[in-house]
């Protein structure tokens, strides 16, 4: 009976292009051939084949592991340098700014006492104008009571 392997998640799935391979698998598996052939055909001349042959292989490790593991913790390793590499060399521009509670507090009690304040200067100004017209009207009272 044939089976048929079905993702859980659309977003695991990838479509295999040659060999049973993906194209990141491809990509990398070239990036690797480019990057190998040429370090043993000229590294032949300066270190002996066991020496080249570990340095080839540290120099392709990291390929290798960027093309054929899908995800590390539930990331895309390219997805994961990508970050890496915006963490560490486009560092984004932080200030530096604290306000504590107390101080937010503060501004509030300042701001109601100010509203307090100006509440108070209108109601003072209005007393002051009642009042001349009070004097006024005792005044014109007086007069007349004469």
């Amino acid at each position: 009976m044939l089976e048929i392997k079905i993702p859980k998640e659309i977003e695991d799935y990838e479509p295999k292009l040659a060999w049973g391979l993906t194209t990141k698998n491809i990509i990398s598996v070239a990036v690797i051939a480019i990057t190998a052939i040429p370090l043993y055909v000229f590294g032949r001349q300066y270190l002996s084949a066991d020496e080249l042959q570990w340095i080839i292989m540290l120099i392709v490790a990291p390929i290798a592991a960027l093309g054929f593991f899908p995800k590390w913790n539930g990331i895309k390793l390219e997805s994961l340098l990508k970050n890496w590499w915006n963490m560490n060399w486009n560092p984004q521009r932080r200030r530096y700014g604290e306000i504590s509670v107390f101080w937010l507090a503060r501004a509030e009690i300042i701001e109601d006492d100010l509203n307090i304040q100006r509440v108070q200067a209108r109601i003072d100004k209005k007393s002051a104008k009642l009042a001349k017209k009070n004097v006024k009207k005792s005044k014109k009272t007086q007069k007349t009571k004469k």
